[in-house]
């Protein structure tokens, strides 16, 4: 298991270009984070974006609430109802980084969901 810092870095979610997206966990508390390695300027702060913890010259450290998990584990079994509502609050969200001038395209992996809510990573 790779380490960065206090984080093990348990699994690769995603590769990006020179991003790589680890689930991780932070070995001082046990939480969970989700770690960007490779990640440069500054994350967008706002409400529906997974809220920077820590960062360092080689990457991100993002909160990861607990509970939630990537989207891309609910592709082909999520129920009509529940897949409505996150396409609805991941429109919304999106919109409202586009009015602040801000172009995100996320993928399935880096959107955790729980019950109704949910969050983008890496904005």
């Amino acid at each position: 298991m790779e380490v960065l810092g206090p984080y093990w870095l348990r699994r690769i979610l995603a590769r990006i270009e020179t991003i790589t997206v680890y689930e991780g966990q932070d070995t001082r508390t046990g939480m969970p984070v989700m770690v960007l390695k490779g990640a440069r300027g500054s994350p967008v702060v706002r409400e529906g974006v997974l809220p920077l913890l820590e960062a360092t010259p080689e990457a991100w450290v993002l909160e990861w609430p607990l509970g939630a998990v990537p989207l891309a584990q609910y592709l082909g079994v999520a129920d009509l109802e529940r897949l409505q509502h996150w396409v609805l609050e991941m429109a919304r969200l999106l919109q409202a980084l586009e009015a602040q001038g801000v172009r995100h395209a996320p993928l399935p992996e880096l959107c955790l969901v729980k019950g109704k809510r949910v969050w983008l990573a890496g904005v």
